[in-house]
């Protein structure tokens, strides 16, 4: 057995032990940092790296092995001073190499990790954990944008700022639900009937995200409650109908109503109408939108619901 080799393993295993540590510190401090709650362990757990849990693994299985041969080749005396070795190259490495753990090294680090996962998450269409670590994300932004700019963050949405970017994407999901609500103003039948999706100022999947985000962080219930009440009416939008809307109510029914209680169109008009709208193919039609609507409404319910438990959290 090489020792020389065997002592140049156990220092670099320490050293790794240790930058490892460091990691995990930097976790712990900037999941306080971007949390609300400066107790316990913050975000700790979401803004570590998942491949970190393996280098930890490995690097213990390094130390056990190391530090087993050196007992079992050349005695308790070297096994005893591995582990002294292993222990004081540790220390040693906290204090001279190893940077400190609100360090730019480690938040740009924990920053270009979140930046690729919410990208993975996106690449495999998993929105809502794309959603949440993007909120992780902007906070980093927000709370220690002067350490990534210090520490000269590249290639990311930090070029123009943090502070801007930040604004910017709220602005944009304000401005997406925005758009919407007005949407809704204008056809204030959804919910009775049925319109295309085209008609939507946004993408729906970007409506939904928008929503989802204001939900979260509504400053007060009534606009909570707003924001959930949208995403449950966006059920009702749907691909393929055409510009003309479907549903039990003619499409000219709410300004027939208006005209009706003016005295401008009879009771028997807008009954006859309705009829008029109830055939056996707009029947069939309607059943088949109904029940995606119910399958949306309950998909976007539950949005709603995670959303609530995760901030009880």
């Amino acid at each position: 057995m090489n020792e020389p080799l065997l002592w140049a393993a156990i220092v670099a295993v320490a050293v790794i032990f240790r930058f490892n540590l460091g990691r995990t510190e930097a976790c712990k401090v900037v999941g306080l940092e971007i949390s609300d709650v400066k107790q316990g362990t913050g975000f700790q757990d979401a803004v570590t790296p998942p491949w970190s849990a393996y280098i930890a693994i490995g690097t213990w299985i390094a130390i056990v092995s190391l530090v087993g041969v050196m007992f079992w080749s050349f005695g308790a005396v070297k096994g005893g001073l591995a582990v002294a070795v292993i222990v004081v190259v540790s220390i040693l490495a906290g204090l001279l190499v190893v940077p400190k753990p609100m360090s730019r090294f480690w938040v740009s680090r924990i920053y270009h990790s979140m930046v690729k996962r919410e990208a993975a998450y996106r690449k495999n269409n998993d929105h809502m954990r794309a959603d949440a670590v993007r909120g992780l994300r902007l906070r980093i932004e927000e709370r220690l944008g002067d350490v990534l700019r210090d520490g000269g963050v590249r290639g990311t949405s930090l070029a123009s700022g943090n502070a801007t970017l930040a604004s910017t994407e709220e602005e944009k999901h304000s401005t997406i639900a925005a758009d919407f609500g007005a949407f809704i103003e204008a056809h204030p039948l959804i919910g009775v009937r049925f319109y295309d999706a085209s008609l939507l100022p946004h993408p729906k999947e970007e409506i939904v995200r928008s929503l989802l985000h204001v939900y979260k962080i509504a400053p007060n219930k009534r606009t909570k409650d707003a924001a959930g009440a949208s995403l449950v009416m966006l059920s009702g939008i749907q691909p393929d109908i055409g510009p003309v809307s479907l549903g039990d109510l003619p499409e000219n029914f709410e300004a027939m109503s208006i005209t009706m209680s003016k005295g401008k169109v009879s009771v028997l008009e807008s009954a006859q109408a309705v009829a008029a709208a109830d055939t056996p193919e707009a029947r069939a039609r309607l059943e088949v939108l109904r029940k995606r609507q119910d399958e949306e409404s309950r998909l976007y319910r539950d949005m709603l619901a995670r959303a609530d438990g995760n901030a009880a959290e």
